[in-house]
Order: structure tokens, then sequence, then C-alpha cells
């Protein structure tokens, strides 16, 4: 009945990030009255931007570069979007999203594509009944990792 979106983070630098912004451009297609925050790496805080722009801001993260902490160099916020209209089995919404390091230019994510599917258990019983069934359920598959060099 929902999306889940969860970015990752993964820096290669050789300081630390003192903060960090996501901004996560949302499809017309989805609600954004649904949301709900499933969870989060590290303490943030969500707003709204104009143009559907969801920012996680990330204060005061120090996130360490992965050259002396591989582990704690990774970070994400995962949510959750219901679709405003129903759609079609195997309709796609693309994303992507940017991560600002400081005061750094934006690094992109990898864009990932949601596939909408039938719900668990339904899809023998909707072949059934209809030929081009509609669903609210999306199926999610939206991780990706990046790295930076450089120095700061």
């Amino acid at each position: 009945m929902s999306t889940s979106t969860t970015p990752f983070v993964s820096r290669t630098r050789t300081a630390e990030a003192i903060n960090v912004r996501l901004l996560d451009t949302i499809s017309p297609l989805l609600e954004l009255t649904s949301y709900q925050l499933l969870g989060a790496s590290h303490t943030m805080v969500p707003s709204l931007l104009k143009g559907r722009v969801l920012q996680f801001g990330f204060s005061n993260i120090m996130l360490p570069d992965n050259s002396s902490d591989p582990l704690g160099s990774h970070g994400f916020v995962s949510f959750r979007l219901k679709p405003i209209v129903d759609l079609l089995v195997g309709e796609e919404l693309t994303n992507a999203a940017d991560i600002y390091f400081d005061i750094k230019p934006p690094i992109r994510t990898n864009t990932t594509t949601l596939i909408a599917e039938l719900p668990e258990g339904m899809a023998d019983l909707h072949r059934s009944i209809m030929r081009y069934p509609r669903t609210r359920q999306i199926s999610v598959s939206r991780s990706c990792c990046l790295g930076m060099s450089g120095s700061l």
C-alpha cells in the first residue's frame, strides 16, 4: 500500500563530514501527506521544501571518512509514501537524490526504479479476474552506494 525509499550514503574522503543534507525530489504520483519515517542511521531532521523536495538534515553527524572507519562512514534514511492514484501493475517510478557533504557540491545517487506490483499472494487471483489489474502496492528496490574522493 505504500512505497519505501532508502538512500544509502558511503563517503570516501580524507576528513569527516560535519553536516550532511540529503535532498530527494518526490514524484507527483506519490502523496506527500502520507510521509512516514521508517528509520535513519543518525539523528536527522526531515523537512519539505518547494518543488516536492524532501530534505533530511544530519547536523553535527561527524560522518567519518571511509579510509579511517569503513563501517562508520555509511548512513541512511528510510521513509514511506503512498501513491496518490492506483498504479498499473508494472508502472515504473524513477528516483534519485542529491547528497551534500558540508559545503561541497552535491553528489547525485544512482537512479533507481520503483515498480508497481500486486500484493503478495494476490497475483494469481487478479490474473484470473482482470487483464490489466491496478494496484496501490508498490514494491521498492532503492539502495545505492556512492563514493567521493578528494580532500576538504
